[in-house]
């Protein structure tokens, strides 16, 4: 099996292109991996992985994820600033996310 049959590259309906290998639930994209479309869960559950693997977010850490459309918006509480610039950070680096609005509050 060659790479185009592992990822499905050549089926009729891809045509040629790229798809995302780095996220395997994203959508065919004809411009590269960079604007591969994703759903909405699909952006919300990397993010949650992302937030999930970060050390400077506390696993405890009340963070809720909203997506649509692919703006983000983030909300609950976490202990400090730090793990609230973090959130924000990871949620950009989702490659299908367009906006974050973070509206976490830091415990006091």
């Amino acid at each position: 099996m060659n790479a185009d049959e592992r990822w499905g590259l050549d089926s009729p309906e891809y045509g040629t292109g790229y798809y995302d290998r780095f996220h395997g639930n994203a959508e065919y994209s004809p411009y590269g991996p960079m604007f591969a479309v994703m759903s909405d869960d699909a952006i919300e559950q990397e993010i949650y992985n992302a937030l999930d693997a970060d050390p400077l977010i506390p696993r405890g850490a009340d963070i809720r994820v909203d997506v649509a459309a692919g703006g983000v918006t983030l909300s609950g509480t976490v202990p400090d600033r730090e793990a609230k610039r973090s959130a924000g950070e990871s949620a950009y680096a989702i490659p299908a996310v367009r906006d974050v609005t973070n509206e976490i509050k830091i415990a006091r």
